[in-house]
């Protein structure tokens, strides 16, 4: 069988509740997805895949301090494509996630 690619997902309290009854269920066959709000609730399944999707809820504090720690300290593990689902990514503009060579998009 496959390897399902790892889907990290931080969510808002906004899509908490989508993501529990409509993103888990529909793309648990294609994606390890993981939900948490730091970087120690990714860090096993990062230690295990080549590389990952991460999906960011709406801007809250701390969220580009994550984003930048998951691309920095993600080990073997490089981010493939970063998703936010704010109008735009410029909160989230750093060095590290320019330069990590993930796709960047946003709702």
């Amino acid at each position: 069988s496959t390897a399902r690619e790892l889907l990290l997902v931080i969510p808002s309290a906004e899509i908490q509740p989508l993501v529990e009854s409509i993103v888990k269920p529909k793309l648990s066959s294609s994606f390890e997805i993981v939900v948490g709000k730091d970087f120690a609730s990714f860090e096993a399944a990062l230690a295990s895949h080549p590389s990952f999707v991460l999906c960011c809820g709406m801007f809250m504090p701390g969220l580009k301090e994550l984003v930048v720690q998951i691309i920095e300290q993600s080990g073997r593990a490089k981010p493939r494509w970063v998703h936010s689902l704010n109008a735009g990514v410029e909160k989230l503009a750093s060095p590290a996630l320019a330069h990590c060579g993930a796709k960047i998009t946003n709702a």
